[in-house]
């Protein structure tokens, strides 16, 4: 199972295709082999019932007649009429019945004194007919008709005796029927070597190709003859099996048999079957080269649909598919090929995406790094205006010398503050680029996922074609089946015909091959839309790998949209904090320029100084956590980035 498993679409077409065809050639070819062995015998056998019925009616024939005949002397012979041996009323009435019935050996009349009148003189003065069968017969019958078997007459023939009582009782009337005239009338031979035998009711034979009259029937088929009145019989004679079919003649008593040898039956078989195996050869012999090219044509182009997937599978989509074919397989890879040319188009879009995201990330990594670094100096300074604060409350002498350096410093950190708000501009100008081109990415990846959505449901049309394809082909593989019983009925009936069904046998036999190849067809078309099948199966997993692949895209995408807009949230804080340490510069500028001319209220100024310069320092702390976070979500958008861009270039345009 696991090799037949492991082959090739080819060869397994090949073999489906033999097999389509040989199987059904052979099932045909034994089931006409069956029919014609049993046609054959039926043949034979009704010829056979033919020959005995003829037999019947002919031993009906010369019977009925000889029982008219007795009739007719049983009423015309009376005892008045009897004068001793040579009665010359009844004898002349008997040598002209001789003279008109040529098959009757002998007339005659035996009475109870034991006295013998006959229409043929014979010097038998010692002949007592009370001691034969036929006048005891004829007595025990009281008025009807009796028969002897056949037994050798004086002349050395077979011959039957009929017997009847007079009228008048006076004596009993035979009539020896001589068996030679309808042994010839029943020597009819059954096929090439059966004949028809004839026994009388006590077995002996009365016609026989083989045995000599009146004697013994063989027991093998004399015992199941006397069964039963008729029917068919098999058994063996000379070390060769039989068939018989008997009848029981209903005024004698006697069997009719048709006998034929089996063998015989089997020879006319055995050549059907001859010509039946040579023909389902040579289709073979013809299948396997045209199965070939048929296959050929068909894997060929799957083939190079292989290959195509392979490198697309590798990466590799600069590939063109050219089939010019316009059947499925054609249209498959038209699809196919412009699947591969979507998948192309979004690939490149999706490169020029990650290009442009990667340089903002780094752009914006950039930004917050110099922020930081401008944050940290400007939490340095603030430390040290808080130690100068506290020593100007210590020494009020040393704070009047030092205001004008304080101013300076004041300025050079407004200057400052500027600078990192041009920044924060900056990186929230970066920040909304990035936002930007994670939502171009974002609708670029849904196109794809439509596209590969449609060409879902391309292949699922086609799939649904090519069943009711295949339903087609089963309605046309059904009308050539019954088209070709219907041709194999007419060639039985043609051959029961003979000689006037044989240009119907012809045309029976055309139809017959009609069929076969309209079966053939419809095998064929079968297996390929099978195939496609396959191929549709294989197309909607590789689509549903693309559209997971499409979806993992958009979940990137959406993480770093998501990042973008957590940045730009931070970037606003930090500016709004950068807005309000600006202002509280600008305050303190004020501020010191009032304690020149007010020296009186240094020590308040001073304090309050100290007190704004600790909110400036938690100010500008929490400020610096958040440019970190900045940093970090550049950074992790960075790599995100990178990651994107490493899975795009694997792919070769």
């Amino acid at each position: 199972m696991s090799r037949l498993l492991n082959m090739t679409v080819k060869m397994k077409l090949i073999i489906a295709m033999i097999c389509a065809v040989a199987i059904p050639a052979a099932a045909i070819g034994f089931a006409s082999i069956q029919t014609s062995k049993t046609a054959t015998q039926q043949s034979i056998m009704d010829s056979a019932s033919q020959y005995v019925s003829i037999v019947n009616s002919i031993v009906n024939d010369a019977l009925l007649r000889k029982r008219v005949d007795a009739d007719y002397f049983m009423t015309a012979i009376t005892g008045n009429m009897i004068d001793g041996a040579d009665s010359p009323l009844i004898v002349s009435r008997f040598k002209q019945y001789l003279a008109l019935h040529p098959e009757v050996a002998d007339i005659f009349i035996g009475t109870e004194e034991g006295l013998m009148i006959r229409g043929v003189p014979k010097d038998d003065t010692n002949y007592d007919p009370r001691n034969r069968d036929w006048y005891k017969l004829g007595l025990e019958a009281g008025g009807e008709i009796a028969m002897t078997g056949v037994a050798i007459n004086t002349s050395g023939e077979p011959a039957i005796v009929l017997s009847r009582q007079l009228a008048d009782k006076s004596g009993v009337l035979g009539i020896s029927l001589n068996m030679e005239s309808l042994r010839e009338m029943t020597e009819i031979a059954v096929g090439k070597d059966g004949y028809v035998l004839l026994l009388d009711n006590y077995g002996k034979v009365i016609q026989h190709p083989v045995l000599e009259a009146a004697a013994d029937g063989d027991p093998v088929y004399t015992e199941k003859m006397f069964e039963k009145d008729s029917g068919i019989i098999d058994y063996p004679l000379d070390g060769r099996d039989k068939k018989m079919m008997f009848e029981t003649n209903e005024l004698s008593g006697w069997k009719i048999g048709g006998s034929m040898y089996v063998d015989e039956i089997n020879e006319v078989s055995n050549g059907i079957a001859r010509v039946v195996i040579w023909t389902v050869c040579i289709t073979l012999v013809i299948l396997i080269p045209v199965s070939i090219l048929l296959v050929n044509s068909i894997t060929r182009p799957l083939q190079r649909l292989q290959k195509v997937a392979e490198k697309a599978a590798g990466g590799d989509l600069t590939e063109v598919i050219r089939i010019s074919r316009k059947d499925e397989i054609g249209k498959l890879a038209s699809s196919f090929g412009t699947m591969i040319e979507s998948l192309r188009g979004m690939i490149i879009r999706v490169q020029a995406t990650t290009g442009q995201l990667t340089a903002s990330s780094e752009e914006l990594a950039a930004g917050a790094q110099q922020t930081s670094s401008a944050v940290v100096h400007v939490s340095e300074s603030l430390e040290g205006l808080a130690s100068g604060s506290e020593r100007q409350v210590v020494s009020v002498q040393q704070g009047s010398q030092n205001m004008g350096l304080i101013s300076e410093e004041i300025v050079q950190l407004s200057q400052r503050m500027e600078e990192i708000s041009s920044g924060m501009m900056d990186a929230q100008a970066s920040v909304r680029e990035g936002t930007a081109a994670a939502d171009t990415a974002t609708r670029q990846i849904y196109t794809v996922q439509e596209a590969v959505m449609r060409l879902g449901e391309v292949v699922v049309t086609l799939e649904s074609r090519s069943h009711e394809i295949g339903q087609i082909v089963e309605v046309i593989s059904e009308i050539a089946q019954q088209t070709n019983l219907l041709a194999l009925n007419a060639s039985i009936e043609a051959a029961r015909a003979g000689e006037h069904g044989r240009g119907f046998a012809v045309v029976a036999s055309e139809v017959r091959k009609l069929a076969g190849n309209s079966e053939q067809a419809a095998a064929q078309i079968s297996g390929l839309i099978a195939n496609v099948h396959t191929d549709m199966a294989e197309v909607a997993t590789e689509m549903g790998i693309a559209r997971d692949r499409v979806v993992a895209g958009m979940e990137a995408v959406r993480v770093s949209e998501k990042s973008f807009t957590r940045i730009s949230g931070n970037v606003d804080e930090s500016s709004e904090t950068l807005e309000k340490v600006s202002n509280a510069f600008a305050e303190m500028t004020d501020t010191i320029a009032g304690s020149v001319r007010q020296m009186e209220h240094i020590r308040a100024i001073s304090e309050q100084s100290a007190s704004i310069t600790d909110t400036v320092s938690a100010a500008t702390e929490q400020q610096l956590a958040s440019i970190e976070e900045v940093a970090a979500s550049a950074t992790e958008l960075s790599k995100l980035a990178e990651q994107l861009q490493q899975m795009v270039l694997r792919f070769k345009l």
